[in-house]
């Protein structure tokens, strides 16, 4: 019956540092693992974002050639999102969502300025157009010209804009 008492309390002293330890290096396991998740997930909304807008400008270029309206690209923040719309003739298309507020969109000019698209809204965007004939970018204000998109998160990606043929290039 002593016997019984003292192995019974054996048993009820609790964790043994061993087990303290696994503990710990599972749950050090499972949130290293759900850090790196979260990078990759963050990442790859940059280059969503730098793709799907690369996609709509080279779609604005070809149907500026290919159309005898005037063709323009809208780019724009709202409700913690950027988007990116083609208008033809006034006519508005359905607005692609670029990316959400943990993105930073911002384009560059021929004279080094930044311009922060967070400060562009629906009804005064940053409008990109391109030359009916040659398919380059056409200037927005006294000669400027947009020359490259900063896509910044988790990494960083420029969308590289070539002002003479109007095409683009993620770097």
């Amino acid at each position: 019956m002593l016997k019984d008492r003292y192995s019974r309390r054996r048993n009820n002293e609790g964790f043994s540092l061993v087990e303290l330890i696994v503990v710990i290096l599972i749950l050090g396991i499972i949130s290293t693992s759900a850090v790196i998740g979260m990078s990759v997930i963050a990442r790859a909304n940059v280059s969503s974002c730098a793709s799907k807008l690369s996609g709509i400008l080279d779609k604005a270029r070809v149907e500026t050639i290919s159309k005898e309206e005037t063709v323009l690209l809208n780019l724009y923040y709202s409700n913690k999102t950027y988007y990116a719309k083609i208008t033809v003739n006034g006519s508005d298309e359905e607005p692609v969502e670029l990316g959400g507020d943990a993105l930073a969109i911002s384009l560059t000019d021929s004279a080094s300025a930044v311009f922060d698209l967070k400060s562009a809204t629906e009804m005064l965007p940053v409008v990109i157009s391109f030359s009916k004939g040659s398919g380059a970018y056409q200037s927005y204000s006294a000669g400027k010209y947009y020359e490259s998109i900063e896509i910044k998160g988790s990494k960083t990606e420029v969308i590289v804009l070539v002002v003479n043929t109007g095409r683009n290039y993620i770097e």
